[in-house]
């Protein structure tokens, strides 16, 4: 069968960036550094993104462009006796991907509520099965989306929710810089603790959120650029989505930051912060009926379009593995998930599922692919990096020439050892 390319460069850059720009940047991001200091975690997080997402971005979409098949072939062919190391870097692919739908039906339900003025808080919405309900809804607009060819599908969603997220964000940004407490959130913003900077744990969190950020380590960007024609550009392409990535969770702490300070949330309300705390918020800001909803299409729209590059590994993986046509692949793979999804949506439900007394969610999302997730992308940067033989030659082809052997020496040297180093930390 003929390989389906991208249309154009531009609708690549946006399915990438609307891979990379999910829950993470704007559920996430807002937290952990509401929660780690402000300014220190931003600053960290800018030098992690530089130092490490930008190269480890670039190297697998080399490679991708370049062996130009699905992820498990794309092993293969670097080095095909270390291809198991791939299917344990797949299994935490689908394991993540069964627990995000989750979350990503969480954004939809409360976008349906918010069109109500509703503000359920968190609390209450777990202990019903809305959110079982929600995630089916979800499964089943992955099904409908990823059933066609990437032209049809991935993109067109990618060109529609990628520029409406950004817009949202500057209505919501604007909204942010009319609240009183505007200067004091940006106060905390800027400012830089370097005590922090000190503590292991913290540059732990950091340089985490930067690879879950930006969906590096796991086949995503492979596959994504398996899909790119022999004459795109990826130095600039690359630096494009590393920039719009950073932004979104960059604007996304303003807003956030900027409310939390407004109506006195505490900055260590994990978590709950955009489920629970910021629709309390809305609830009594001028034109909070109307803002609630942008935050929460928003969101749902940065976790739907990152759902579906999950789902774009896991199709692309069982057509290859199994010899499957797209609509087969996509059926076993919606069936797959919609089964392994339910342990972790019935753990926010009237259920309460636990395990090792902790909920199912949980323990996947920090026990399980939150502590493996580094050594899985630490595998993957030195399977590509030191296995396939033509990354210098693809380098010289598509970056300018002053910037090939600092490429080469980070992906090679310096960002295997730092994330050496995360993985073991993880465990001690």
């Amino acid at each position: 069968m003929k390989k389906v390319h991208w249309s154009s460069q531009l609708v690549f850059i946006l399915a990438c960036i609307g891979s990379a720009v999910g829950v993470g940047n704007i559920w996430r991001f807002p937290y952990l550094a509401a929660e780690n200091g402000g300014g220190t975690f931003i600053a960290v997080y800018i030098f992690a993104i530089l130092l490490l997402g930008l190269p480890i971005l670039l190297l697998e979409l080399l490679a991708g462009k370049a062996l130009s098949t699905s992820p498990v072939k794309s092993f293969e062919k670097i080095k095909k006796g270390w291809v198991p190391l791939y299917y344990a870097n797949f299994f935490l692919v689908i394991l993540l991907f069964s627990y995000y739908v989750v979350i990503t039906g969480w954004t939809l339900g409360y976008f349906t509520l918010s069109l109500g003025q509703a503000t359920t808080p968190f609390s209450e919405f777990s202990q019903t099965y809305w959110p079982v309900l929600f995630t089916l809804i979800v499964m089943a607009l992955i099904s409908v989306v990823m059933r066609v060819d990437i032209r049809k599908g991935l993109e067109k969603v990618n060109s529609f929710f990628t520029p409406l997220l950004y817009v949202l964000l500057l209505v919501l940004l604007f909204e942010a810089m009319q609240l009183p407490m505007f200067s004091k959130a940006m106060e905390y913003y800027t400012t830089i603790d370097t005590a922090k900077l000190m503590n292991p744990s913290f540059w732990l969190v950091v340089i985490s959120q930067a690879i879950f950020s930006l969906s590096i380590g796991q086949g995503i960007m492979l596959a994504y650029g398996s899909y790119l024609s022999k004459k795109s550009n990826l130095g600039s392409s690359s630096i494009t989505i590393v920039s719009a990535d950073t932004l979104a969770s960059l604007l996304a702490a303003i807003i956030v930051f900027s409310i939390m300070f407004t109506y006195s949330i505490s900055p260590n309300s994990g978590p709950s912060l955009s489920f629970e705390a910021l629709p309390m918020a809305f609830s009594q800001m001028q034109f909070g009926d109307i803002l609630m909803p942008v935050f929460f299409l928003m969101l749902f729209a940065a976790a739907f379009t990152s759902a579906i590059s999950l789902a774009e590994v896991v199709i692309a993986n069982f057509q290859d593995m199994f010899k499957l046509s797209r609509r087969g692949a996509t059926t076993v793979c919606v069936g797959l998930i919609t089964l392994l999804m339910f342990p972790s949506a019935l753990s926010y439900s009237k259920m309460n599922l636990t395990i090792f007394g902790q909920r199912v969610l949980d323990v996947l999302d920090v026990s399980i692919v939150g502590r493996f997730l580094p050594l899985s992308t630490f595998l993957t940067v030195v399977y590509i990096a030191w296995g396939y033989k033509y990354l210098e030659k693809e380098a010289k082809a598509n970056l300018p020439g002053w910037s090939v052997f600092p490429f080469l020496f980070l992906v090679r040297y310096i960002i295997p050892i730092f994330l050496f180093a995360i993985s073991v930390a993880q465990f001690l």
